[in-house]
């Protein structure tokens, strides 16, 4: 039991130095997320088709992993 625990420790701590290390914390402010929204949309209305294809298979699958992302897609 130990051993897992330390385990999960470290893949945390990798994660956590993952993130920090390649500077993961720009994609994370509003001013990126805004930018991104604007090229979600503009993708959205040159290709419905194709962006209601890759809505559908998103959906899919996070519902058949039962992710808890699930109930917010669903919304």
């Amino acid at each position: 039991m130990k051993g897992k625990k330390l385990a999960l420790l470290l893949v945390l701590f990798g994660l956590v130095a993952t993130f920090f290390f390649f500077d993961l914390g720009q994609y994370f402010n509003l001013a990126t997320l805004k930018t991104r929204q604007a090229e979600i949309a503009a993708f959205r209305d040159a290709s419905p088709v194709l962006a209601t294809a890759i809505y559908f298979v998103i959906y899919v699958v996070a519902t058949a992993l039962s992710l808890p992302g699930a109930t917010l897609l669903t919304l």
